[in-house]
């Protein structure tokens, strides 16, 4: 069991200005657990919750693309969740 709510921000550079803007884009991201028997991930929510009895750990990944699939590439991060 356990819950931990995971979240992804994005950091945007204004090249004019060299201003730099953080995003949060929890929920703009495709969220997926490499091992769901160990533990699930919210497709669109970073909300990870172990699975009874799975202790171990799982890569949780996460996939943003800023433009919907307009011409940038999708960045991806991922981070291994332990469960005990």
């Amino acid at each position: 069991g356990g819950k931990k709510q995971l979240s992804a921000i994005a950091a945007t550079l204004d090249e004019a200005t060299g201003a730099i803007t953080m995003t949060d884009v929890t929920t703009s991201c495709a969220w997926t657990s490499a091992t769901p028997a160990k533990g699930t991930v919210g497709a669109s929510t970073g909300l990870v919750t172990g699975a009874n009895g799975g202790a171990g750990t799982s890569v949780i990944t996460a996939s943003y693309d800023p433009d919907g699939g307009s011409g940038e590439a999708a960045v991806t991060a991922t981070t291994t969740a332990t469960f005990v």
